[in-house]
């Protein structure tokens, strides 16, 4: 017999219910506490043949690896709202920021602030394996491109867009 305080249930889901559903839309995969995502970055990265993998976005950041193959560079690029990140795991190359090279190998971490003209070529035998963040996103939320060349056609044709808010 009911005492008065029940509530008949009605309508949609629980409205707090719906909130957490919105957050988590607005979020683009950002983890709640009870799914935080883990990553070995570095095994990651050199498991990971690819150009470009986009691992995961979020509402004000993006990590992504990068393999670039021997005799490679990612191209050089100004990134005008967005700073980058990059932190290299494998490999020897150079990075000309401003028209200034540096070597860069394993355990080197690289920041190229917004509006900073940027290239990271490979200068030796093997792969240069590096992960980035950029903040905000600048990849389409799961791209994973194969080769420089994909990458480039796919950013030309307007199918590498960042997520918008």
């Amino acid at each position: 017999m009911p005492t008065g305080q029940e509530q008949a249930v009605t309508g949609p889901v629980r409205p707090e219910v719906d909130r957490t559903a919105a957050a988590a839309r607005e979020t683009r995969g950002a983890p709640s506490m009870a799914s935080v995502i883990h990553y070995t970055i570095a095994t990651e990265a050199e498991k990971s043949p690819d150009f470009r993998r986009v691992l995961w976005t979020g509402t004000n950041t993006q990590l992504v690896i990068m393999t670039i193959p021997k005799g490679g560079e990612i191209g050089e690029e100004t990134h005008e709202d967005i700073d980058q990140i990059l932190t290299f795991v494998s490999g020897t190359g150079k990075a000309i920021i401003s028209g200034s090279e540096k070597n860069v190998a394993q355990g080197d971490l690289v920041v190229v602030p917004a509006g900073t003209k940027h290239n990271f070529v490979n200068t030796g035998e093997n792969p240069l394996i590096l992960y980035t963040v950029y903040g905000p996103p600048e990849h389409a939320d799961g791209a994973v491109h194969r080769t420089k060349d994909e990458a480039d056609e796919a950013e030309e044709s307007g199918e590498d867009e960042p997520p918008t808010a």
